[in-house]
């Protein structure tokens, strides 16, 4: 199953974008796809100058029942992952998760950088994530 959020935005000189995105998802094991993940994108920035840049993303979700598995977060630079990050869940719990990646990426005029957040499923379990926020920071260091 795959629900995708395609936006545009530009990255101008020392500006911050900070990107909450809430999505309410309910799978069951019908769901998924045959190697048993799925996708989920938020928005794609384009950059306007060339720099270093920090950039933050993660993923925050809140559970109505869960079964195991492990979720990653990725950003990815024109498609491609340059950072991941995994968390897992516990069994048959509400807990919260958050994973979230880090660093400082060297950046080019043109480059589209996106956050994902996949979901691995260790087996036959139903999911029901009840909110997910995704965040996306991207800060141009430097004068």
């Amino acid at each position: 199953m795959s629900s995708a959020y395609e936006f545009r935005g530009w990255l101008n000189h020392a500006q911050t974008i900070q990107l909450h995105v809430p999505t309410k998802i309910e799978l069951d094991q019908t769901s998924y796809d045959p190697d048993g993940c799925f996708e989920l994108s938020t928005r794609s920035y384009v950059v306007k100058e060339n720099g270093d840049y920090l950039i933050i993303g993660g993923v925050w979700y809140d559970y109505g029942a869960v079964d195991g598995g492990i979720y990653s977060v990725q950003v990815r630079k024109n498609n491609s992952i340059i950072m991941e990050r995994d968390g897992m869940c516990a069994h048959a719990t509400h807990k919260d998760i958050q994973p979230h990646a880090t660093d400082i990426w060297p950046l080019q005029t043109g480059d589209k950088i996106s956050l994902w957040t996949v979901y691995y499923h260790g087996g036959p379990c139903p999911l029901r994530i009840v909110e997910r926020q995704n965040y996306l920071t991207i800060r141009r260091l430097g004068g």
